[in-house]
């Protein structure tokens, strides 16, 4: 893995202010397109809620794993101003991680989002990443509080949409509802699926079970994927922009209704787009699909 890690920025905020209580990694993507953006890498710890640990000593570590499954530990070094040095570890073993600094517990503290490091895209592998924050007791050693947060790294606009969302639809007009997942794999050939799963009376009609949304990851001259498929509820034309923008319509295949509208975003964490169904005769309906990407932040 070739990367080239950024200086650190305020290395005390976090060996005064960690926390057994609470840890988080934030991680911006800057959209992880084009493959030569950067990817900012912080951490947040807040001490506020727990004071049972207070003196104790502590350490604290930041790990990446790459799409290939290697993990990668940082210490930092002592040098002014301090910068991280990646070695590779093993997930399942914690005497393979390096520790990224050592600390003494403080209650009542709250850093917000201190920047770790920035991590320049161009020439990594394509996929997903894992970054990892962790808190941990020094003796014995314990995992106190760790967080992470899956980034893409690639060209492919349907990269940040991988994953499993779940959530429901809304039909707002009538106060019809259900539930909706869809599950979202990506081949190394450039295949992709999209495994929708509806309940509830869909379109007035019983759920039509499971279907899969075959295509291809190639893009338009606008950089946006192309959606042509058909399903069990009518023929589906759209797109998935670079921005995680989706948009389209459905030709329904249902008595007294012609087609449906949508638009909306599908990216990261969650997914949510608003449709219009549109009658036979010119009247129509509106509604809004939402899911979180339950696979997002999945951490071991």
């Amino acid at each position: 893995m070739k990367m080239n890690w950024a200086v650190w920025i305020p290395i005390a905020a976090l060996m005064f202010a960690a926390s057994a209580a609470y840890a988080a990694v934030s991680v911006d993507t800057s959209g992880a397109r084009p493959a030569d953006a950067s990817i900012q890498i912080g951490a947040s710890v807040d001490s506020r809620s727990d004071s049972a640990a207070v003196g104790q000593n502590m350490d604290a570590y930041l790990g990446i794993v790459t799409p290939g499954g290697v993990l990668y530990t940082f210490t930092a070094s002592s040098l002014e101003p301090p910068v991280l040095a990646p070695y590779v570890s093993s997930l399942g073993d914690s005497q393979t991680w390096h520790k990224l600094l050592s600390f003494q517990y403080v209650h009542g503290l709250d850093t917000g989002l201190v920047n770790l490091l920035t991590v320049p895209t161009a020439g990594l592998e394509q996929g997903v990443y894992t970054a990892y924050f962790a808190i941990a007791t020094r003796e014995p050693f314990a995992v106190q509080a760790y967080d992470c947060k899956k980034f893409y790294v690639g060209d492919s606009p349907l990269g940040n949409a991988v994953g499993t969302f779940s959530g429901t639809w809304t039909n707002q007009t009538y106060g019809s509802s259900g539930g909706a997942s869809f599950v979202v794999t990506q081949d190394t050939s450039g295949g992709f699926s999209i495994k929708t799963n509806l309940t509830g009376n869909v379109f007035g009609s019983p759920a039509p079970g499971e279907f899969t949304i075959n295509g291809n990851t190639s893009t338009d001259a606008q950089g946006n994927i192309v959606l042509n498929s058909a399903t069990p509820i009518g023929y589906l034309s759209g797109s998935i922009g670079a921005d995680g923008k989706l948009q389209g319509s459905l030709s329904v295949n249902s008595q007294g209704i012609n087609s449906l509208d949508f638009s909306g975003t599908v990216q990261g964490p969650s997914l949510n787009f608003n449709y219009t169904v549109n009658f036979v005769g010119g009247s129509t309906a509106s509604g809004v699909v939402t899911g979180t990407n339950t696979t997002a932040n999945s951490c071991l």
